[in-house]
């Protein structure tokens, strides 16, 4: 295929994390830029499954052309990537992943030091309980983006 014939595809750009690593921070960013940002709180994930009103909000987007930015913490497990993958099985587009270093410690004080969330405390308990859980994996290539350390609240 030649450079004429190269047609742009909508990119895709997931971003995972735990609780207060800076996911939505970074989907604010791209949504800046033109992004559809597609946020935590769109429909609700079971324990083992992805929210179906985010991802089909997604396929939506994507097949009108859009480019997208996902924030999804449970994305740092492969067989919910993999899942989120599959909703856009068929469709043609560019993937990035936005992954999260694996340090909840940063990540919990970042929850309990935020001004813009509330339940803190309750987020520190989620990381708790993925770090004992749920394996922390990234997908091949992709290098682990440093959690940033809010100051401490006064």
């Amino acid at each position: 295929m030649s450079n004429a014939e190269v047609k742009d595809v909508p990119k895709v750009t997931f971003i995972y994390g735990y609780c207060g690593s800076g996911k939505s921070y970074e989907g604010k960013l791209l949504q800046k830029s033109g992004y559809t940002l597609l946020d935590e709180g769109l429909g609700n994930n079971t324990p083992d499954k992805l929210s179906d009103q985010k991802y089909t909000a997604l396929r939506e987007a994507v097949a009108k052309g859009q480019n997208c930015a996902v924030v999804e913490a449970t994305l740092f497990f492969e067989p919910f990537r993999q899942q989120a993958l599959s909703y856009l099985k068929g469709l043609p587009l560019e993937v990035e992943w936005i992954a999260f270093e694996n340090d909840v410690e940063t990540a919990n004080h970042n929850c309990v030091n935020r001004l813009d969330k509330p339940n803190g405390k309750g987020h520190v308990d989620i990381n708790n309980y993925w770090r004992e859980k749920i394996p922390y994996s990234f997908p091949p290539g992709v290098k682990p983006k440093k959690i940033h350390k809010l100051p401490d609240k006064k």
